[in-house]
């Protein structure tokens, strides 16, 4: 059975199901960024039920700071809300600043915060907005990595986790920035991976799936897609997907976020590109058994 041959699921599974990590996370510091909506929201959720205290990082104060009501509400760990854009340089010195004032060092950094930009690139009308979007899915999370890293090394223990996307590995047109900063990403952290051996700090890339969320909202021009019939067909298309509902859970992607880091078991696959649809215990299991590489 190949990696492509496992059992794949559109929400949560026994070997990721919460209740196997209630608690398991309890004392650990979890930053998350992207929090206040969508896939980030089910993470900084999922996160705190397994007991970690959250710290909820988004652009939308009103949006984490109901995320962070939330959690209370449960009766979870503490958390916090930050206001912060991920691509601003001294507003990721505020972030890791409050949160160590607030808290203990970071233990988990998800990554989570992205944006899309959907167009044809001969028709591009601002190439400042082309390149935000690296500014954001690839410095936001090469930045904040740079930031608790040293910690993470000096104390022996840490999980940074990048949530990608399958157009690091698949070709698609009018996704040239979206595309090339995910498999900018995804290199980084195989990169990463390689120059953490045997510092016990862990790296994963989670793709997390076809999951409904706001990113493509306002990510292409109407006017373009006049002048691109080619591009109108693939917005229709996607829009059609997530009409009909053929989209994953957002608990898939954060429950596995979760697995991978209250679950010893996991380790193996530090510097993998990870399919949050594929069943993670038999991904192990492959691993383990030497029949899928590593890195």
């Amino acid at each position: 059975m190949s990696m492509s041959e496992v059992d794949r699921h559109s929400t949560t599974y026994p070997f990721i199901e919460p209740e196997r990590f209630t608690g398991a996370l309890q004392g650990q510091i979890a930053l998350v960024t992207g929090a206040g909506r969508g896939i980030g929201r089910a993470i900084a959720l999922a996160f705190a039920r397994a007991g970690a205290n959250v710290i909820c990082v988004a652009r939308t104060k009103e949006e984490i700071e109901q995320v962070v009501e939330q959690i209370a509400e449960r009766g979870h760990p503490d958390a916090i809300a930050i206001c912060a854009d991920v691509s601003d340089d001294s507003d990721l010195c505020r972030v890791i600043g409050t949160a160590g004032k607030v808290f203990q060092p970071i233990d988990i950094l998800v990554n989570n915060a992205g944006i899309d930009r959907i167009g044809s690139f001969e028709h591009e009308a601002n190439f400042s907005d082309w390149w935000r979007v690296f500014e954001v899915n690839m410095k936001g999370p090469a930045a904040l990595t740079h930031h608790v890293l040293p910690g993470m090394i000096s104390r022996g223990s840490g999980i940074v986790i990048n949530i990608g996307s399958r157009n690091a590995i698949h070709n698609h047109p009018f996704m040239t920035a979206y595309s090339a900063s995910k498999a900018s990403l995804l290199r980084f952290h195989q990169c990463i991976h390689l120059e953490l051996q045997g510092t016990n700090v862990r790296t994963f890339y989670v793709q997390p799936g076809d999951v409904k969320t706001t990113l493509m909202v306002a990510s292409y021009n109407q006017e373009e897609m006049l002048k691109v019939p080619r591009l109108q067909a693939m917005v229709d298309d996607m829009r059609d997907t997530m009409e009909r509902d053929e989209s994953n859970s957002p608990d898939l992607a954060a429950n596995t976020c979760v697995a991978l880091a209250a679950d010893p078991g996991t380790h193996v696959l530090s510097g993998l590109y990870l399919d949050a649809t594929q069943d993670l215990g038999q991904i192990i299991a492959r691993v383990n058994d030497g029949k899928e590489g590593q890195g």
